[in-house]
Protein backbone atom coordinates (compact mmCIF):
# COMPACT_ATOMS: atom_id res chain seq x y z
CA UNK A 1 0.00 0.00 0.00
CA UNK A 2 2.96 2.53 -0.74
CA UNK A 3 1.76 3.77 -3.33
CA UNK A 4 -1.72 4.55 -1.59
CA UNK A 5 0.77 6.49 1.11
CA UNK A 6 2.68 8.16 -1.73
CA UNK A 7 -0.38 9.52 -2.84
CA UNK A 8 -1.91 10.38 0.26
CA UNK A 9 1.60 12.64 0.37
CA UNK A 10 1.01 14.59 -2.85
CA UNK A 11 -2.57 15.05 -1.44
CA UNK A 12 -1.14 16.87 1.27
CA UNK A 13 1.24 18.53 -0.86
CA UNK A 14 -1.21 19.73 -2.80
CA UNK A 15 -3.65 21.01 0.04
CA UNK A 16 -0.78 23.02 1.87
CA UNK A 17 -0.07 24.65 -1.79
CA UNK A 18 -3.85 26.15 -1.81
CA UNK A 19 -3.27 27.00 1.82
CA UNK A 20 -0.46 28.94 1.18
CA UNK A 21 -1.74 30.69 -1.75
CA UNK A 22 -4.77 31.17 -0.14
CA UNK A 23 -5.41 35.50 0.28
CA UNK A 24 -6.54 34.40 3.94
Amino acid sequence: MINHWRNNKLVAHLIETIMARSPD
